[in-house]
Parts: C-alpha cells; structure tokens; sequence
C-alpha cells in the first residue's frame, strides 16, 4: 500500500483507498479518467440503490390516513348514535 495524490485535491490517499478523506471523491488514485466519468457515481457492491420518498413519503401517507380516519369517525359518529 503506497500514497499517492488525489487526482481531485491533491491531498495524500492510499492506492487502496475508495474515497479520498479530503474532498470525498471516488477512486481518488485513478489517473486519467475523463471528466464525465470523475463525476459519476461509481457502483459500489454495498451500496443500495436509492428510493423515491422515503421517511417523508411514509409521513405523509400515515397523516393522510389519520385524517381519513378522523373524517370517517365525524361522520360515523354523527350517523350512529349509540346511546
């Protein structure tokens, strides 16, 4: 294992390094790589692909269900009367 630069910001990385510590970019040892690929993301084996949504997205179904519901107990309860 040896240090090179970073093809990115010249700080020290590991030839073995997957991301440069300083400015995060992938394969901070690979020379020569054209700008368009230096900015793609690479795959990695761990990576997950992203989903659309997310936490936010689960947060808005769940407050449109608890409307639904409480809209549903209004009118039931003005229909029913249990007494």
């Amino acid at each position: 294992m040896s240090m090179v630069r970073c093809r990115e910001c010249g700080g020290e990385v590991s030839t073995e390094a997957v991301v440069c510590p300083h400015c995060g970019i992938r394969d901070p040892a690979v020379a020569g790589a054209p700008a368009a690929a230096r900015h793609a993301p690479a795959a990695h084996p761990d990576a997950h692909p992203r989903r659309r949504g997310g936490r936010a997205g689960w947060m808005v179904a769940l407050l449109l269900l608890l409307v639904l519901l409480a809209l549903f107990a209004l009118w039931y309860g003005n229909v029913v009367d249990f007494n």
